[in-house]
């Protein structure tokens, strides 16, 4: 602009409203700039937005792909007071009804008091025994634990040793101011044993604790070593434990009272697969919705997303819509797409909710009570829905290379370039408004006089 020419045509204009108003003019390219820098940021954002979407149905699609959600059981007792159970996926659909007529048990013994063994009236379980010797005590078929007995050990000292030793097969407890020992292990085969050594005769400080009578027999036996005796559907069983899980493949039965009976259901447990499906229904609705937002024009608000015209947007929304409706292939009969089962998607041209999907539960439960094998193969077969649908997203969400890092890393790439080209024309307008000031300083002194 010939700043002279100018100068004469506008008597009595303060200068500097004059440089403004130029300046104004000089900046409309670095203004451009700065609407594409934020445009750019805008696309950027919803880039990221996507990719956390996707993120979260990817999670969701690979859990769809575990064997386990499959084929997990539930178990019910008619009497739990009685009888309860736990199941695996191995166990069979079907009922058992167990009859408990014996409670295994574990053998338990005790020595005598510590007034007997004192013959202290006063004596407790912290007293001095003044015994000594060497206490050794087995549970057939097992190892024998050797427990060092001093003069100065009390019930309550030798219970100590018992229970710190590793390799005991017998816990101690001090009971009326006796001790108790009690096989860990209950049935037949664990039985307690114990006898002693010392200076003395043989068995000498196992009798003298009470725990043997003079003829080496046990002296004080609480309980008999008993296994559980026990009826599956009418065949007797017996067993050491009262935790029984080698009977029936899957199964695990605990025996909680004698005398008494309860049937026992294996069903398939189908609960988290629906909820799992539902789960991915909704993020899947969720990201195919907010695509839609990003890339699609709103004729009613006359307005348009903000990555409108973006070819790979709008392929990630219809790349997942075949992927979810088409048929997979490699499966026989008719459960060979999502709507066999009851999931279907919302038709094109409904507003909103267009491409979304939409679950027939009562559908899916029918189907997951038939035939659960098949609704697994169509999720996790070599061609199923969640394999191939989890791979796609993968393919997108890749931190370092997927398509929408690569997106996002052009965005700010063209960010940067932005920002360099901004601070350029930020000193050519601190210069050129400088120049103009020095233009205007011989015509604004010339007024001022």
């Amino acid at each position: 602009m010939a700043i002279m020419s100018v100068s004469g045509l506008v008597s009595g204009l303060d200068t500097r409203e004059l440089i403004t108003e130029l300046m104004k003019l000089e900046r409309r390219p670095l203004q451009r700039l700065e609407t594409q820098q934020q445009l750019l940021q805008a696309k950027k954002e919803a880039w990221q937005e996507i990719n956390t979407a996707l993120y979260a149905l990817r999670n969701t699609t690979a859990s769809l792909r575990e064997r386990s959600l499959y084929i997990q059981n539930s178990v019910s007792s008619t009497d739990e007071e009685a009888v309860t159970a736990t199941a695996t996926a191995a166990a069979e659909e079907r009922e058992y009804r167990i009859e408990v007529s014996f409670m295994a048990q574990s053998h338990v013994i005790a020595s005598d008091s510590a007034k007997m063994i004192t013959a202290d009236a006063d004596a407790d379980q912290n007293t001095a025994l003044n015994l000594t010797g060497t206490l050794m005590i087995s549970v057939s078929p097992g190892e024998v634990l050797e427990i060092a007995v001093a003069e100065e050990d009390s019930l309550k000292s030798i219970a100590e040793k018992i229970n710190s030793a590793e390799e005991s097969a017998v816990s101690a407890a001090l009971i009326d101011n006796r001790l108790v020992l009690e096989a860990k292990e209950s049935g037949l085969e664990n039985v307690i044993s114990i006898s002693s050594t010392g200076s003395g005769e043989e068995n000498e400080l196992a009798q003298a604790l009470g725990f043997l009578a003079e003829d080496g027999e046990l002296k004080n036996e609480l309980q008999e070593a008993r296994n559980a005796c026990f009826s599956v559907n009418g065949l007797e069983v017996e067993r050491a434990s009262n935790t029984v899980s080698d009977l029936v493949e899957g199964l695990t039965f605990t025996l909680k009272k004698e005398g008494a009976s309860a049937t026992v259901s294996v069903k398939g447990d189908h609960e988290r697969i629906i909820e799992k499906i539902k789960t991915f229904i909704k993020q899947y609705n969720a990201a195919n919705e907010l695509i839609r937002a990003k890339t699609e024009m709103n004729l009613e608000e006359r307005s348009r997303g903000i990555l409108y015209g973006e070819g790979s947007a709008v392929r990630i929304r219809s790349t997942m819509r075949s992927m979810v409706t088409g048929r997979v292939s490699g499966i026989e009969g008719s459960l060979n797409s999502l709507a066999a089962i009851g999931i279907t998607t919302v038709k094109w041209g409904e507003l909103e909710t267009e491409g979304n999907l939409t679950l027939d539960e009562d559908k899916l439960r029918e189907l997951l009570a038939e035939n659960p094998q098949a609704v697994a193969e169509l999720f996790r077969g070599e061609d199923g829905v969640a394999r191939r649908l989890e791979s796609y997203l993968w393919e997108l969400t890749r931190a370092s290379d997927g398509l929408i890092a690569v997106q996002r890393s052009s965005a700010e790439r063209q960010i940067r370039s932005l920002n360099t080209q901004k601070e350029s024309w930020e000193r050519r307008l601190k210069q050129r408004e400088a120049q103009l000031e020095r233009q205007f300083w011989p015509w604004k002194r010339r007024w001022v006089r």
